[in-house]
């Protein structure tokens, strides 16, 4: 296995993982065997690769780690193992001039110093002192590699002593760190004395290895070399009862070959891991990886000419896919992406470097990626370019007065506005793929401005989006035909048990003024009398910290003790969550962030000078020690103003464990009934996620809070409008503290409440709100023989199905809990395990949980049944729905209950609690 160099910075840097140890000890012989492993030495670790594998081996002071470690809602089940060079250093590892009197030999393809593992000295100094600071970083164990390099530069008689050397340090490992796991590389002359010390064998190229004059092309292994191997890994497996690792390496543009050998390996009973030559990427095992992560090349929203990539995002997020923003001028994604990403779709229409971006256009492609470009190439359109994509060329002879006629039109245009392709002086056919549009000309001249190609497509001319945003085609079809190579089920963050989520959010605006109709109370007063009281579902509050603090910064100095009283007393309704709206409002951030401060661009704090940190952490920590109740602390930050954060602030947030929340409004309605108005969960910002709120607020529905101020009763008809057709969002009701201001704005805002609880939702918290958002960026998907494993936190915990699919298979199922039919789809109810294995089946199951307004707390087979625990949020009273056919229904304390049957569906509320325990025994 090569060297890894990325040893250098190891004590200069410790990275401290995330990871809870538990009070109990995990000895040696508890460490169970894994199923699935990988070896991943890439700076960029996909987030759902640690849900998904059981091991995986990476170097210790890789880049991806630290960031894994700031994601502190992130919870896997991955055990993280340190690649560890024990035959091998190498000048560029910051210890070298430490080791470096050990060396004895060069390893030429590696450039790579050969260490005399004989001598004491090096084996202690590794012992004592580069493992603990693994071990210190939180890694749960090690991967010895180079054990065998000592033989290229050693004579055959010298070996049992290497081999003596060898055995004694592991044994030393194990010693000092007896609930590590141990790997070797290989190791086959020393595992008979050692296998009750290590855990598991890697073994390198069975099938499929490197080799060549430089050693590093990729290369079939001989017959006879993998039936010496396989000899030696049965043993090991057979005898010694040792987990068997195989990388094989193999092109990853080769799919074909990449799937033989992993079925090879497998039979064997081994674990494999295909991968390519310097293990930088995801690679193949014997099940099917979901790739879900979608590339967005856009402009940066500096760009006035750029196209808004909200418009494309929110239709991916529905069919499952994950959008990533990438501003082409600023940055393009790295190495090979194929591994990790469904595909592309190019929006930018100014680039700056267009042959560079050419240049890695068509590497991607023929990495496997699919491409798709939307009103632009993003290069020239010339032959030069295009005839390497299979699209000929060649100029259009008519004038723009000329027009055009249809050849074909496929079915399902004029999905928002009608087909109308524009002008274009030049005129493309690909070679292959399947035309969605078809013109010709008056002089017979045929085009195909929008095709579905092989390696993705394009749609030129306004054929699929027209230049208002508006759609031709419907983009939910066609986002499937360019981007879905496997049909999957799909991460849903709008449902939950079978209800629809409630969310309700306050921004701190107007937090300080009066209500007109009581000039005598404070807004903030009566909004949590007769609001917050009186329909006590969750709701999470804000304030602005320069509203409320005093003097030199204070902005309302005769309130400011009475409004801290005031939200002393909010802050500890159990039904009210703590936000921050920052300290100085920011209005326009990415001006203040350049040191641009004019007026308007913030409130007017006197004698202060704008920092993210102030608004940020400084607001935090000031709610926290002057409003939140004694065991309650500030959960979310809610962005202020443009909402058009830099990746500090964001990266803040999630330095001291708070949720950040605002960036655009989904504000669609029977007005303006557009998907344009739909808005996407959030966006990236760097290595960090902000989350979008749900539904705009009433700044939107009142015009900028000029009136009508009754106009936030309008967003009932966004409620409607994403929840059919397609279920987009859940019930988000999201105002300001001025809309207890105004009589017809307490009235809308009475009128969004007691409609959204006529729906019957499962009222929620802004937190578990955007725990969902990240845990649907994370959920790692796999097709494994007639099911699928689905992993991620716990806190995403509804998959949406097509019908045709069938029903859960209960039985066979993991963590299934139930499922419910909604708009024609079929959503299945997890348990909050984050491990799942979902079966499906034609045949209805004997038992289901239909809905709920509680969460899932705990849920298990039992050996005739099921059991499972289920609990609601603060004075919402507990209802559910079961169906059972064969089974018969315990519920705990069910004299609390009211229940009723109609059939075989059986419906308890809790009169005022908020818990039960459900036991079903089946025959």
């Amino acid at each position: 296995m090569k060297f890894i160099i990325l040893l250098i910075c190891l004590f200069s840097i410790i990275i401290l993982l995330p990871f809870k140890v538990s009070a109990k000890t995990e000895t040696h012989a508890a460490i169970k065997n894994p199923k699935y492993v990988a070896i991943i030495y890439n700076e960029n670790i996909p987030t759902d690769v640690y849900h998904l594998y059981n091991w995986i081996v990476t170097n210790p002071n890789n880049p991806s780690i630290n960031i894994l470690k700031q994601k502190f809602y992130l919870k896997h089940t991955a055990k993280l193992i340190a690649y560890v060079s024990f035959g091998e250093t190498d000048k560029s590892v910051n210890y070298y001039e430490n080791v470096k009197r050990y060396g004895i030999g060069k390893n030429r393809v590696w450039h790579s110093e050969i260490m005399n593992i004989r001598k004491k000295g090096y084996r202690n100094y590794i012992l004592n002192n580069v493992l603990p600071k693994i071990a210190k970083m939180g890694f749960k164990g090690f991967m010895f590699d180079t054990l065998d390099s000592y033989k290229l530069v050693s004579n055959k008689k010298d070996w049992p002593e290497f081999q003596k050397a060898e055995i004694k340090f592991i044994k030393d490992v194990r010693k000092k760190f007896p609930n590590k796991i141990i790997i070797l590389n290989r190791g086959f002359s020393i595992i008979g004395k050692v296998h009750k010390d290590v855990n598991g064998i890697i073994a390198e190229s069975l099938y499929r290895g490197l080799g060549g004059k430089s050693g590093l092309h990729y290369v079939k292994m001989s017959k006879s070399n993998s039936e010496w191997m396989l000899k030696k890994l049965k043993v090991i497996k057979n005898k010694y009862k040792l987990p068997v690792i195989i990388i094989d390496y193999v092109n990853p543009k080769n799919r074909q070959e990449t799937k033989k050998d992993v079925v090879r390996i497998a039979k064997n009973g081994f674990i494999p891991w295909v991968t390519d030559k310097d293990l930088n990427i995801v690679g193949t095992t014997d099940f099917k990886f979901i790739k879900r992560r979608i590339i967005i090349i856009c402009n940066s929203s500096s760009n006035p000419n750029r196209i808004d990539p909200a418009f494309f995002m929110a239709p991916l997020e529905y069919i499952g896919f994950t959008p990533v923003l990438f501003q082409v001028n600023k940055k393009l994604p790295k190495g090979f992406v194929a591994d990790r990403y469904a595909g592309a779709l190019v929006i930018a229409n100014s680039i700056k470097n267009q042959k560079k971006f050419y240049r890695w256009v068509r590497k991607s492609i023929n990495s496997g990626l699919k491409i798709f470009f939307v009103n632009t190439f993003g290069f020239p359109k010339k032959n030069r370019f295009l005839n390497r994509l299979g699209i000929k060329l060649y100029n259009n002879k008519a004038d723009i007065s000329d027009g055009y006629t249809y050849v074909f039109k496929s079915n399902g245009g004029d999905y928002e506005v009608p087909l109308n392709v524009s002008y274009d002086n030049v005129y493309l056919i690909p070679r292959d793929g399947k035309p969605v549009v078809c013109i010709k000309n008056k002089y017979g001249q045929k085009s195909v401005p929008f095709a579905i190609t092989p390696w993705g497509g394009y749609a030129l001319d306004n054929t699929l989006m027209n230049s208002k945003g508006l759609w031709i085609y419907n983009p939910f079809k066609i986002y499937k035909k360019i981007f879905y190579k496997t049909s999957f089920p799909v991460p849903d963050v709008t449902t939950e048990n079978g209800r629809r989520m409630l969310f309700a959010q306050i921004d701190g605006d107007g937090d300080f003024g009066y209500a007109n109709f009581n000039p005598n109370e404070f807004i903030a007063s009566y909004v949590a009398k007769n609001i917050l009281e009186h329909y006590k579902v969750p709701v999470d509050a804000s304030v602005i910290v320069s509203d409320l603090i005093g003097k030199p910064y204070g902005l309302h100095l005769k309130r400011a003790k009475q409004l801290r009283a005031i939200f002393r007393k909010i802050f500890k309704y159990k039904n009210v969550q703590i936000a921050s709206h920052t300290f100085s409002h920011p209005f326009n951030w990415p001006a203040l962030v350049k040191g641009i401060d004019k007026p308007g661009y913030e409130l007017p704090v006197p004698d202060y000078k704008f920092s993210v940190r102030s608004n940020v952490i400084g607001s935090v920590n000031w709610i926290n020690k002057h409003l939140a109740p004694k065991g309650k602390k500030v959960r979310v930050i809610l962005w202020s103003g443009d909402c058009d954060v830099p990746e500090k602030a964001v990266r803040m947030a999630y330095d001291i464990g708070i949720y950040n929340v605002n960036w655009k409004n989904t504000s669609i309605r029977y007005s303006h009934p557009f998907l344009k108005y739909l808005k996407p969960m959030g966006r990236n910002v760097g290595n960090f996620f902000q989350n979008n709120a749900g539904i705009a607020n009433e700044d939107i529905y009142t015009h900028l809070w000029r009136g009508p101020f009754y106009g936030f009763e309008n967003v009932i008809q966004t409620f409607k409008m994403t929840d059919k057709p397609y279920r987009l969002k859940p019930i988000y009701i999201y105002y300001h503290w001025y809309s207890g201001q105004k009589v017809a704005s307490v009235k809308a805002l009475n009128k969004v409440y007691t409609w959204a609880l006529k729906q019957h939702p499962i009222p929620m918290f802004l937190s578990q709100y955007a725990r969902k958002n990240l845990d649907f960026r994370s959920t790692a998907i796999a097709k494994k023989g007639n099911g699928w494993i689905i992993k991620n936190s716990g806190n995403l915990r509804t998959l949406r199905i097509p019908l045709k699919w069938g029903y859960p298979n209960m039985k066979l199922s993991k963590g299934v809990v139930g499922y419910r039919i909604i708009n024609g789809r079929e959503y299945i109810a997890l348990s909050n395990s984050g491990s799942y294995y979902l079966i499906l089946s034609h045949k209805k199951p004997n038992f289901r949980l239909i809905e709920a307004n509680g969460m899932i707390k705990f849920f298990k087979k039992t050996k005739n049944g099921y059991l499972f625990k289920l609990k609601s949020n603060p004075y919402v009273p507990l209802h559910f729905k079961i169906q059972s056919s064969e089974c018969k229904i315990k519920i705990k304390d069910s004299k609390k209950f009211i229940k009723t049957v109609n059939g075989n569906i059986f419906s308890y509320k809790l009169i005022n609690g908020r818990k039960a325990y459900v036991e079903a025994k089946c025959n």
